[in-house]
């Protein structure tokens, strides 16, 4: 015996929109990636990047939900790099 599902085009149309969008962020973001593993920044980097900022969050009393570090954090931890080399001696 079989079965025969039948689903109206306009959910399979939505259904393959939903899919083809995903797949296009999904692309965005290994390209994002693969740039990033390009300059040396894998995987292993990228996490001890994210535990670094939690870190000195933790030392300056800054709250570090993934929330927070995405949305105060990673901003706050640029900032303070680029005013410490704005600070080193010139060679």
């Amino acid at each position: 015996m079989s079965y025969t599902i039948r689903i109206p085009f306009f959910i399979f149309y939505k259904i393959l929109s939903v899919l083809q969008n995903r797949e296009s962020l999904h692309a965005q973001r290994m390209s994002v990636y693969d740039e990033l593993e390009d300059m040396g920044l894998g995987l292993n980097e990228l996490r001890l990047l994210r535990n670094t900022i939690g870190e000195i969050a933790a030392e300056n009393n800054i709250g570090s939900t993934m929330a927070v570090e995405l949305e105060v954090l990673l901003p706050w931890f640029i900032k303070e790099i680029h005013a410490q080399i704005s600070v080193m001696p010139q060679d």
